[in-house]
């Protein structure tokens, strides 16, 4: 079968041939922008040039999220960070895996958190790490297979629960998610994540009565721990407001 050759009609003007070097070429970049939004204000509904328009940020946005992720892994690197700032290694961490699967490059962090959890086997947070990042990639059957050894040594791991329910959520077992999000909040009091997680799926399963009342705890939580975020009780106010139109 003869391979039909595909024209791509873009006008190949000064701009477009900056746009093709802007991904190297930081000047290139500048320029090309500049000559788009002048293209733009003459006719900004230009569907081709949004599109290349869009295509400029796209790359630069890339580069800042691929500096990003050298500033988070430079940050687990460093000494300092056994030392004086474990605070934040989750932090980091968290936001090493969030920006490597905006650049769609989550399997780097998986083969990451292999070798760390291959060189320290007793860290469980690890464990929790390896499993975000598989969940991260739609890999249920992945992260169920860690979770579930992280469980075997760390059964108390409150983290650890935390990730088992969302496993239990993303395979369709309600019950079992809830529970294991309860008991994370059980073993670990300021970690919260577990009541957002069982109020929200309490509200798609339309059990209101019972979201009501974790988004209360939440509300409790903030007002305990002077967090100054009123989104909770406007989520209260909501599911109340649901509850009285139902009734």
């Amino acid at each position: 079968m003869r391979r039909e050759e595909v024209e791509f009609k873009w006008e190949k003007d000064k701009k477009f041939r900056l746009m093709e070097r802007a991904g190297n070429d930081e000047t290139a970049w500048a320029e090309a922008i500049r000559l788009y939004e002048e293209a733009l204000n003459e006719q900004p509904n230009n569907p081709e040039y949004l599109f290349l328009y869009g295509s400029l940020l796209e790359t630069q946005a890339n580069q800042f999220l691929r500096k990003a992720a050298e500033c988070y892994e430079k940050g687990l690197e460093s000494e300092m960070i056994k030392r004086d700032y474990d605070w934040v290694s989750g932090k980091l961490h968290a936001q090493l895996i969030h920006v490597r699967a905006q650049l769609l490059e989550i399997n780097k962090s998986i083969e990451f958190y292999k070798e760390q959890l291959r060189k320290t086997p007793d860290e469980p947070k690890i464990y929790c790490y390896l499993a975000q990042c598989y969940l991260k990639a739609d890999q249920i059957h992945e992260a169920e297979k860690v979770v579930k050894a992280g469980l075997k040594l760390f059964p108390t791991h409150a983290m650890l629960v935390y990730n088992d329910g969302e496993v239990h959520s993303r395979n369709g077992r309600t019950e079992e998610a809830l529970q294991a999000w309860e008991r994370s909040a059980q073993l670990d009091p300021l970690l919260i994540d577990g009541r957002f997680m069982k109020a929200y799926l309490l509200e798609r399963e339309k059990r209101l009565e019972e979201a009501a009342r974790e988004w209360g705890k939440i509300v409790e939580f903030m007002e305990q721990h002077d967090f100054r975020d009123d989104f909770p009780l406007r989520e209260l106010e909501r599911i109340e407001n649901m509850m009285e139109q139902r009734s």
